[in-house]
C-alpha cells in the first residue's frame, strides 16, 4: 500500500482539509466501515483492513484530543 504522492510535503491538516482534491505522502484510514466504503466509492480507491502493529514510520490519530491539537497547531501557523 502506497499513498497517492509519496513525495510530497504537505502538512497534515492541509491532507485533512482538501478531502481528496490534492494527493498526499498521507493514507487516510477509518475504523468505519460506512466512511470507508464512501469514500472508496467517491474516489475510486479498494479498502484494506490495516494492522497498525505492522506500520512503519508514525501515525497521527485525530480522532483523539493529542492528534487534533497538533492539526490545530498546524493551521496557527499559516
Amino acid at each position: 500500500m502506497f499513498s497517492l504522492n509519496p513525495n510530497n510535503i504537505e502538512i497534515v491538516a492541509g491532507h485533512v482539509t482538501s478531502e481528496s482534491r490534492s494527493p498526499s505522502q498521507f493514507i487516510s484510514a477509518t475504523k468505519d466501515l460506512s466512511i470507508a466504503e464512501k469514500w472508496a466509492n467517491k474516489i475510486g480507491t479498494r479498502i484494506v483492513d490495516i494492522d497498525l502493529s505492522k506500520i512503519l514510520g508514525g501515525t497521527i490519530d485525530i480522532s483523539f484530543t493529542k492528534g487534533l491539537d497538533l492539526l490545530s497547531n498546524q493551521f496557527e501557523d499559516d
